[in-house]
């Protein structure tokens, strides 16, 4: 596993950089937006600006995930599973966001709600999950509003995870 300096900050940089772009573009094409939650003009509006924070820190709390690994073919076999999670929770944000931006409907209903049908399967909880669906949905939601929205999957999908632990736990013990 690499752990210089320049790949150690790979992934807030990443962030930064991409809400850097993403706020560039939009300067210059008619200003940086606000997103609203549930896209109604009468509930709180969130700048993209909050997106040179927000990136940032999710990449470094990805940063500290995989510095958490051990060394060795454990470690280097985590650290693969954490990329294909992270480039999967990309692909998806980028597949719900493009629905969204293209008025597909029912592709993005599909999406939205198989993210619930997802907290059964995969841990949604951790960073490269929640990383990589931010990361790609905020050219169109900006970057706090898809934090928000995977915050219920999130949630849910850590508490399926205790729920089995503690049932797996109570019929080992019996």
């Amino acid at each position: 596993m690499r752990s210089n300096a320049a790949t150690a900050y790979m992934y807030p940089l990443l962030g930064l950089s991409f809400a850097l772009a993403l706020l560039v573009y939009e300067h210059f094409n008619g200003g940086v937006q606000s997103h609203n939650l549930l896209n109604r003009s009468d509930l709180p509006a969130f700048s993209n600006w909050f997106g040179l924070i927000t990136l940032p820190m999710l990449g470094l709390l990805l940063t500290w995930r995989i510095r958490s690994f051990a060394e060795g073919d454990q470690g280097k076999s985590a650290l693969a599973t954490t990329r294909f999670a992270l480039v999967g929770a990309f692909s998806y944000g980028l597949a719900l966001a493009l629905s969204f931006e293209f008025g597909i409907g029912l592709a993005t209903e599909v999406l939205f709600f198989g993210l619930f049908a997802l907290t059964l399967l995969l841990p949604l909880y951790r960073a490269e999950y929640v990383f990589g669906f931010a990361l790609a949905m905020s050219f169109t939601f900006g970057a706090v509003l898809p934090i928000v929205i995977s915050a219920i999957p999130m949630l849910l999908s850590w508490l399926v995870r205790v729920i089995f632990f503690a049932l797996r736990r109570v019929i080992t013990k019996t």
